[in-house]
């Protein structure tokens, strides 16, 4: 058999297994067990114990849940929080000459201060990545250093316009609420 009669037969394959995990994964998020009192009990426990998080524990005793995930919720997010296009090219990028602009920049003691400044438990972005993660890895100087040229970057606006929908984007959970009478 030909290398690329077995490529498509691997690329076929592939995808077909992609299908089948995504259609599995679903199956199992919709068919979960309702929401209980116990599992919000069971979470708000976990909050106070490992994090210290009385507040979040409160919120987990009065949870209703997530939605399902089919046509009707995602219809009701893109209904809530449209779509909307990137910021005009002349915005996303200061003016040519450096006389015109001056922008501001930090240094890596200021990044660390902000970075503690977080609440504890902090969500994640869509890296995953949560600010617990990024004070760690403060601990490196070479991150440090390499970090806070990220930050004093994206201040002076000079961020390739590319890279805008990886920074102005999230996500979204459907969380059922309670009907008021």
């Amino acid at each position: 058999m030909e290398a690329s009669a077995l490529r498509k037969i691997r690329k076929r394959n592939r995808s077909v297994a992609q299908r089948n995990y995504t259609a599995e994964r679903l199956f199992r998020w919709n068919s979960r067990p309702p929401h209980s009192l116990s599992s919000n009990l069971r979470r708000a426990e976990r909050l106070m114990r490992e994090d210290g998080q009385f507040g979040k524990a409160v919120k987990a005793l009065h949870s209703n849940g997530v939605a399902s995930v089919n046509a009707e919720t995602i219809q009701s997010l893109l209904d809530k929080h449209p779509v909307s296009a990137l910021p005009a090219e002349d915005r996303c990028h200061p003016p040519d000459s450096e006389e015109d602009f001056d922008s501001p920049s930090i240094t890596a003691k200021k990044v660390i201060y902000y970075l503690q400044s977080f609440s504890k438990g902090t969500a994640c972005g869509r890296s995953g990545w949560r600010v617990s993660h990024l004070t760690e890895m403060c601990g490196f100087q070479n991150f440090l250093s390499d970090f806070t040229h990220l930050v004093n970057l994206l201040l002076s606006g000079k961020v390739p316009k590319s890279l805008a929908q990886l920074m102005v984007c999230g996500n979204l959970v459907p969380l059922l609420k309670k009907l008021s009478a």
